[in-house]
């Protein structure tokens, strides 16, 4: 909503730089929760399950929010470009890089898991990511969306 309104009022700085508190604001915050999880992550585990019988969950647990957990930062940066381009209209963009971050999980999970296990599966989460970011965060920098126009000039 933000995107379009300003897009509206032809307001391309205010979007940029919301873009940029956006990313400011969720990077602190996803660290902060990243490190909090990962500092509590055995702790959080033993809410659901009993540490006496279920310490080899626990500990699986606790391995994949270490992933987890800082990978948040990646979803929170990639999201605040898809949601950028969304506002001001230019949504194949999000279909796109939903398609390219699906294929990308599914080849980082069949390159890694033979070598790493489960942890190559954890790691395609957060790589499949780092890679749906790629395509949004190119288009935003090449200004393409910029020339968008969500309503109609009135002219016919």
């Amino acid at each position: 909503m933000y995107t379009g309104q300003n897009m509206g009022k032809h307001d391309i700085d205010r979007v940029c730089q919301g873009l940029r508190d956006s990313l400011k604001a969720l990077c602190v915050s996803c660290l902060v929760v990243a490190v909090a999880v990962f500092a509590s992550r055995r702790l959080l585990l033993s809410i659901f399950l009993d540490p006496a019988t279920d310490a080899a969950s626990i500990a699986q647990g606790a391995d994949f929010l270490s992933v987890m957990g800082f990978a948040y930062i990646i979803a929170a940066v990639m999201n605040s470009y898809l949601n950028v381009l969304r506002g001001a209209g230019d949504v194949n963009v999000s279909l796109v890089a939903g398609l390219f971050e699906m294929g990308a999980r599914l080849a980082f999970a069949s390159l890694l898991a033979p070598h790493l296990g489960v942890w190559g599966i954890w790691l395609a989460t957060p790589l499949s990511w780092a890679s749906g970011c790629i395509i949004p965060v190119v288009r935003y920098y090449n200004k393409e969306w910029m020339k968008r126009t969500l309503i109609g000039t009135g002219e016919k």
